[in-house]
């Protein structure tokens, strides 16, 4: 099996009410009221807008074995909810190979644009850069299905975090592609030996 992405869990949960929490805790020392309605504040905020927001970017996981694709299907905002809220039990959707008809892979797999550091270097900026990235250099892979519709599946968070082995994996991928006979466009610019 190979594993592409992060698997949800209960971060986004966690952080958002760690930060709300804290927030809240200072502004309680003014009212209660102030104190409750920064904590909902930066919750809504944390949680309802970033975290809700970014879900598909952050986690992105999918896996392929020999004759199919797995990924998890963030879309619709109910589902990302869903798994924000109750992470581990989330069901995976299924590609069989016999389904493709082509694989489009677009990006820059050689040479990823930089994201400037900030002076001074931040904490902020520390747990930022890594999204920021992935945002910067989208790497997909669009799976274009016989019924008409395609799928479209990220690597740039495995790209950013184990750029060597990534691309060890993209290897693997795109031989078992061959072997199963789906076609492969390549919009990169780099050729299909990725390493």
């Amino acid at each position: 099996m190979i594993k592409f992405g992060k698997k949800i869990n209960y971060r986004p949960l966690l952080i958002s009410l760690g930060i709300s929490l804290f927030v809240g805790l200072i502004f309680l020392m003014i009212s209660k009221l102030v104190g409750l309605i920064a904590f909902l504040g930066v919750f809504a905020i944390i949680f309802g807008f970033y975290y809700l927001r970014s879900l598909p970017i952050i986690f992105n996981y999918w896996e392929a074995s020999e004759d199919y694709i797995q990924y998890s299907d963030l879309k619709k905002i109910s589902k990302r909810l869903k798994a924000m809220l109750v992470p581990f039990p989330t069901n995976l959707r299924r590609i069989g190979f016999t389904s493709i008809s082509t694989v489009t892979i677009a990006g820059d797999l050689v040479a990823p644009k930089n994201i400037p550091t900030a002076i001074p270097y931040s904490g902020y900026l520390a747990v930022i850069s890594p999204s920021l990235s992935m945002v910067n250099n989208p790497v997909d892979i669009t799976f274009n299905l016989n019924d008409g519709t395609s799928v479209t599946l990220s690597v740039a968070r495995d790209l950013i975090y184990q750029r060597k082995s990534t691309l060890k994996k993209l290897d693997q991928l795109f031989q078992q592609f061959e072997d199963n006979g789906i076609k492969i466009n390549n919009q990169t610019n780099h050729e299909l030996k990725l390493i």
